[in-house]
């Protein structure tokens, strides 16, 4: 069974008088865009340190619904909206989500771990989010594998990530030229 649009609805009403909740695991259900109303009431309403909406169906429309409420959040540490792997579901956020990611990325200085794998960001999403985290210096993790960045969209991230422990660009069809930019984060 899975969690549609009603169960997120009381989950966040629920939520609301159990602020001491840290965790919510919420990957892999069907909350889709028009839940995002509820997963705004959530982030406001407790003082969640992680938070997992992978495989939920969420667009970058859906994303922006809630985009003010992550950046002004200061308790959130790990957010993943990516892809679990065996699920039929997944996120697609695209070129609108990846500028909603940049501008998290810029304005909000607490997320230390971000997953967004397999969202359908393009080179064109690669290249905002590279920029984006070259003037973030908090972030730890960013999974963004099997988003068909390529090359040209995976170089400015590698660049930017200097700050970063863990970085995976794994399935993005990176040809032989981000070796050098590699290179170069590796000596850092």
């Amino acid at each position: 069974m899975r969690l549609g649009i009603n169960s997120i609805i009381a989950l966040s009403n629920s939520i609301q008088n159990r602020p001491q909740i840290d965790k919510l695991q919420l990957a892999d259900n069907a909350i889709t865009d028009y839940g995002m109303h509820a997963i705004k009431n959530i982030i406001n309403s407790s003082r969640l340190t992680s938070l997992n909406l992978a495989s939920n169906m969420i667009s970058g429309e859906g994303l922006e619904l809630f985009l003010d409420d992550l950046i002004n959040n200061t308790s959130l540490k790990q957010l993943d909206l990516g892809v679990v792997e065996s699920s039929m579901r997944k996120n697609s956020l695209g070129i609108q989500g990846a500028v909603c990611i940049a501008a998290l990325l810029i304005r909000n200085q607490t997320i230390q771990s971000l997953a967004i794998n397999d969202n359908d960001f393009g080179t064109d999403g690669g290249e905002c989010i590279g920029v984006a985290l070259s003037q973030n210096e908090n972030l730890r993790v960013l999974k963004i594998s099997e988003n068909d960045l390529k090359s040209e969209g995976a170089i400015p991230i590698i660049n930017s990530s200097g700050n970063l422990e863990t970085l995976n660009l794994a399935k993005n069809n990176l040809r032989s030229d981000v070796g050098k930019p590699l290179e170069r984060l590796l000596k850092k």
